[in-house]
């Protein structure tokens, strides 16, 4: 026998290592996202000005005016960029970005049916 602390004797016979066994992946039961609705082929334009449902605030849920300021493509469901018109302090507390009475809000998700909140819509 060896006096050397780093030699490593080996005492029992290692037990081979058995492949791991895959167990089916279940999906859980949470709510899918529901998809935006989309009523018409009116392709949003910069300078367009349409209705952005609140998403926050007090008064979350309801329509504010606003202004496309950038489209991210060509097609109807195209995000946007709005600056959003608020009723400044009614709409959110003085610390909110939004309480001096505009909103920059960045890709955007369009939604004609005007109940998802922070999407935009034609209003019609």
């Amino acid at each position: 026998m060896s006096t050397d602390p780093t030699e490593v004797i080996q005492t029992e016979t290692p037990v081979p290592e058995s492949t791991p066994i895959e167990t089916p992946v279940v999906a859980e039961s949470a709510p899918t996202a529901q998809p935006v609705a989309i009523t018409n082929d009116r392709v949003p334009k910069r300078r367009d000005i349409v209705d952005f449902v609140l998403s926050e605030g007090n008064h979350a849920g309801e329509a504010r005016p606003a202004i496309i300021v950038k489209v991210w493509g060509e097609k109807p469901d195209a995000l946007v960029n709005l600056q959003v018109l608020t009723d400044g302090v009614n709409d959110f507390i003085t610390a909110h970005p939004a309480a001096g009475g505009n909103w920059w809000r960045t890709s955007v998700e369009r939604d004609d049916s005007g109940e998802k909140l922070g999407t935009y819509n034609f209003g019609e």
